[in-house]
């Protein structure tokens, strides 16, 4: 909560920043931005990306690339200091000791090649006047702060062996070790399971009361805005267009495109299901395992993991279902399954009367056509080297539909309109499009075949919310024009309220809870359900 002073700790003003390769400007990343934040408060920075967000974040803890140049007019003061004009040594006595930062990827901010309890020690020592010993027994004190479990055992461990939350945890332990006056926390949740983004959020709002600190968020995620924050600034092309207290803005906000971000959170309903709609595909205790092996060589260690475990489920045509639980929990390992990408071990596919499992990839080949997937990240899914036209035709190429090029061409370009894209665009390649657009090409490549089921695992995670909304009204449109019918896998439970009919929720490989949509979100029966749908919708966690 906030405690005002009588100068903001951090001032920034007119901040503009462009990137720049010789005299030719390539970018204005941003401009004319001035914010102030108070000791104990917590503002939110908020906009898509590309807006600036972590841009002008790095700003402040002199992080940009050499490319980078500040406008003449620009100043950001810090408890009185002006930062922006202080050398790399001076810089040094700020960074990570006064002013701290915790990133959105921890892999990527952790040495994988040295041990936890190193790295934090050495961030220790690097700004305090103690020994190796003192330091380490610092370092489980903060893991131990932090509410890691087993801290001494996660002193002696790799990152790779700590989960996602754990790892999280451990960057943050390290950006308090020196109890700092601002936390610039960049997406810090982001990659994160909803149970764990609670906890996080939890553990950082404790320690800022603590240190009295004051902090900084950098999300996409409005829950997590009206749950944490006191103020938000909204960003937009490099541009502050719009800041107020959290419950105003929210309340009442002024500027058309936050009115637009708010309008963007995932809502409605899922269009209407025909009660008389036939059973199309049915899971009868599906179960698929993984051989795992550890040790050395000469002394290896063999272990079974039940990924899936005796997976009951059905859909009708024309409808969605949900799948829904945690990293781990075999949501996508049930999805593969079923359109036979990997082996089960036991239970019944059966898709329209007829027997999947047991088939062969030869004679799968004519359910590829009308089963279809489209998968979380469009960029890593399509390839490069192709354009779009190539991207989308590969699969009549490959399955032997249209008579002709020509026929082949006007089916690429049916898809491409129908997904909302111009069909002139065929001849671009991947990389010249957006995230949502990229989407939109995936979701024409399973169209072009005319499927009658698509298998969407997490389609909409890596984008905006504006884009978000956009290609879950395409999804409910596509459903109604061709009846499709849709596996939609996610851990964004607002979405899986706005798309899907009837919703399966799994943990550790099981599933725990199913039934209508709505009801299962206003009325979980299950515990476990019950702490998925707090930390994914309530405001107040």
């Amino acid at each position: 909560m906030s405690t005002k002073n009588s100068s903001p700790l951090l001032q920034v003003r007119d901040l503009a920043i462009r990137f720049q390769l010789g005299d030719r400007v390539i970018v204005d990343a941003v401009s004319g931005v001035s914010f102030d934040l108070d000791r104990g408060e917590t503002l939110a920075l908020v906009g898509e990306s590309g807006s600036g967000k972590s841009t002008t974040a790095r700003s402040i803890m002199k992080l940009l690339p050499g490319t980078a140049r500040l406008g003449q007019e620009s100043s950001i003061h810090f408890d009185g200091t002006r930062i922006d004009q202080l050398t790399e040594k001076q810089m040094l006595g700020v960074r990570g000791n006064r002013i701290a930062m915790i990133f959105q990827e921890p892999m990527a901010s952790l040495n994988p090649i040295y041990r936890i309890g190193n790295q934090i020690t050495e961030m220790i020592m690097l700004h305090q006047r103690l020994t190796k010993k003192q330091a380490r027994a610092h370092a489980l004190d903060l893991l131990k702060e932090v509410m890691i479990p087993e801290p001494e055992a996660r002193l002696e461990q790799y990152p790779h062996q700590l989960s996602g939350g754990q790892r999280q945890r451990v960057m943050i332990a390290m950006a308090i070790a020196n109890q700092p006056e601002l936390l610039i926390a960049d997406e810090p949740t982001s990659a994160l399971d909803v149970t764990v983004q609670a906890e996080i959020l939890k553990l950082i709002r404790q320690l800022q009361e603590n240190y009295r600190m004051a902090v900084m968020l950098i999300t996409h995620d409005l829950t997590i805005v009206q749950r944490v924050s006191d103020r938000v600034a909204v960003m937009r092309l490099g541009k502050l267009v719009e800041q107020n207290t959290t419950k105003a803005l929210f309340t009442s906000p002024q500027h058309p495109y936050t009115q637009k971000l708010l309008a963007s959170e995932p809502s409605g309903e899922p269009g209407q299901l025909d009660p008389t709609a036939p059973t199309v595909l049915d899971v009868d205790k599906l179960r698929v395992t993984y051989k795992l092996s550890s040790g050395s060589f000469l002394n290896r260690k063999r272990s079974t993991l039940v990924a899936v475990d005796d997976v009951d489920l059905s859909i009708r045509r024309g409808e969605t279902l949900g799948v829904v639980g945690e990293s781990g929990s075999g949501k996508s390992t049930l999805g593969k399954a079923i359109l036979r990408l990997i082996e089960n071990d036991r239970g019944a596919i059966t898709w329209k009367g007829e027997r999947l499992d047991g088939k062969t990839k030869a004679t799968m080949r004519e359910f590829r056509t009308r089963m279809q997937v489209v998968f979380q990240d469009p960029f890593s899914s399509l390839n490069p080297r192709l354009s779009v036209k190539q991207v989308i035709e590969e699969g009549l190429v490959v399955n032997g539909i249209g008579k002709s090029s020509r026929e082949r061409d006007n089916r690429v370009r049916r898809a491409l309109s129908d997904v909302g894209l111009d069909p002139n665009s065929l001849n671009r390649f991947p990389h010249e499009f957006s995230g949502g657009q990229r989407q939109r090409i995936a979701i024409a490549r399973a169209l072009v075949l005319d499927p009658e089921f698509i298998l969407l695992d997490e389609p909409t995670s890596a984008l905006d919310l504006s884009v978000q909304a956009q290609v879950i009204d395409l999804l409910k449109d596509l459903q109604a024009r061709y009846g499709l019918t849709y596996l939609f896998i996610s851990h964004d439970l607002k979405v899986v309220r706005a798309l899907c009919h009837r919703v399966v929720v799994m943990r550790k490989g099981r599933v725990v809870e199913t039934g209508n949509t709505e009801q299962v979100m206003s009325s979980p029966q299950e515990d476990y359900t019950r702490k998925l749908v707090n930390a994914a919708l309530a405001v107040e966690a």
